[in-house]
């Protein structure tokens, strides 16, 4: 099998500037993603912290705010596994999926500034839903098998998620950002993975036909072998 593909970094800064248009999907059974999804069509939040003294800021009232804008995305095939499934086999499969992608959800800071973890960890409370944990390696699913088939049939299982990139924006006073007490605005990136859906695509004539017009299933048919 093949190993996880690792996401180019010109597709990465693709996914964080500019991802718009939602792929189409195959149809299958919805799964919670690492964490609980909020509402998927959300596209931005804002919030700010509570009044209070903030250590090392000399900026009398200061408070601390957080905003996101977070994009659309697109949809993309992050478990997979090819299987042959035995004639005459129905009912539900278990199977365990393997990592097929090297997709890594999170809140980047800024790479020329020092931004408080705490900073970041209010940006990922303040999302719109979905998950910035990581991925783990196996995604453990059963997979539906309503009608018999007379020969063995080779097929590909697969979970996949929207990927939705976001642009984040900060104003912070103090350590570690500025050193003489003053005000300032930092801003960063990020990627956000909502539910996952899973399903599996043949590898026969069908299944490479159903791929000429489902973007999920050209992902998954790659991985018939």
């Amino acid at each position: 099998m093949r190993g996880p593909a690792v996401l180019p970094r010109s597709l990465l800064a693709a996914l964080l500037v500019a991802l718009t248009g939602g792929l189409l999907g195959c149809t299958g059974t919805d799964r919670p993603g690492e964490r609980p999804v909020g509402p998927a069509d959300a596209s931005s939040a804002s919030a700010s912290a509570p009044s209070g003294t903030v250590a090392g800021c000399a900026v009398a009232g200061f408070e601390p705010t957080e905003r996101t804008d977070v994009r659309r995305g697109t949809r993309v095939v992050v478990y997979a596994l090819p299987l042959t499934l035995g004639p005459g086999r129905r009912g539900r499969v278990p199977v365990t999926l393997r990592r097929v992608l090297d997709l890594r959800p999170g809140v980047r800071a800024p790479d020329d500034d020092r931004v408080d973890a705490v900073v970041l960890r209010r940006v990922a409370a303040r999302l719109p839903g979905g998950s910035t944990g990581p991925l783990s390696e196996t995604f453990a699913t059963r997979l539906q098998v309503s009608r018999a088939a007379p020969r063995p049939r080779r097929v590909v299982a697969y979970a996949a998620t929207r990927a939705r990139p976001f642009h984040w924006t900060a104003r912070v006073c103090g350590p570690p950002t500025t050193t003489d007490g003053s005000a300032a605005e930092v801003a960063g990136t990020g990627l956000l993975v909502g539910r996952f859906t899973t399903g599996r695509v043949a590898c026969d004539a069908a299944g490479r036909a159903t791929a000429r017009r489902d973007a999920v299933a050209r992902q998954v048919v790659a991985r018939c072998g």
